[in-house]
């Protein structure tokens, strides 16, 4: 009786843990518009329902095609972050979707949207081409030398979730692996350096910019000038005068200067 409920147990784990390892290319949201929030509640409320009808998504169609729609989340403070998958664009010809998440303040997406807060916008959406066994989202762009991918991870279990990423994009097939819990989402920055490339450096130069501390003494003179410690510069063209900083009713004040010629006025020292 034992030894069966044991090997019952163990079979149903084994299957379990089989179930949790199977990998879908495309993720396991497939091609249904689909939005998860961290609150389970909550996301069987909204399953179904168009995304620019849900309130707290803040979603708007706008007129211009470049920019499509804008965002303005309203989440309750305790969501840091809201995954919207295959959302149908307003005005958008053949039918045409989006994927895009908020993270952290962080909003990716590989179509432009107006939002506030940080936005990267990426020009390719590989989502269907890397496998996983949770919901994901992954945006994609080379970026100088290197190729750079935002990837937002949505475990719907308590699980390892899997990640493999395709030689196609990478050079080489790549797997990622991260133990989860149920309803967690992870943001993860991809970037991959070439195989070769060029390290640039540079030998440090000597600072241009000094502090001076204005006290009195200070006059003004119009113009550029040649060999400032000339005191003779100071009296030279009858226009000097005592600078002073108003407002500030501090006698120990800072001023900046930089190496860059101007005609503009100047002050300069008379020591």
């Amino acid at each position: 009786m034992r030894l069966t409920l044991f090997l019952c147990i163990a079979g149903w784990l084994a299957a379990h843990d089989l179930a949790a390892q199977t990998l879908q290319l495309g993720g396991l949201q497939g091609t249904q518009t689909l939005v998860l929030t961290p609150s389970p509640t909550e996301n069987q409320k909204i399953k179904g329902q168009n995304p620019f009808e849900i309130a707290f998504l803040g979603l708007s169609a706008r007129e211009d095609k470049k920019v499509p729609f804008a965002f303005a989340p309203k989440l309750p403070k305790d969501w840091p972050w809201v995954a919207v998958f295959n959302m149908p664009l307003p005005q958008a010809e053949q039918n045409q979707s989006v994927n895009f998440f908020y993270y952290d303040s962080w909003v990716g997406t590989s179509v432009r949207c107006k939002t506030s807060g940080r936005h990267r916008n990426f020009p390719d959406d590989i989502s269907g081409l890397i496998k996983s066994n949770a919901y994901h989202i992954a945006l994609h762009r080379v970026f100088q030398v290197e190729n750079e991918t935002f990837l937002l991870l949505v475990s719907p279990i308590k699980q390892k979730v899997v990640v493999e990423l395709p030689a196609r994009i990478y050079k080489t097939n790549r797997r990622l692996e991260y133990a989860m819990e149920a309803n967690e989402a992870k943001f993860v920055h991809i970037i991959v350096p070439p195989d070769e490339y060029t390290v640039i450096t540079w030998e440090a130069q000597s600072q241009l910019r000094q502090e001076h501390l204005l006290k009195d003494g200070w006059k003004f003179h119009l113009g550029d000038v040649k060999g400032p410690k000339n005191q003779a510069l100071m009296t030279g063209n009858g226009k000097t005068c005592r600078c002073r900083i108003p407002g500030t009713g501090c006698n120990s004040l800072i001023c900046v200067t930089t190496a860059i010629r101007s005609t503009s006025p100047r002050c300069i020292a008379a020591t």
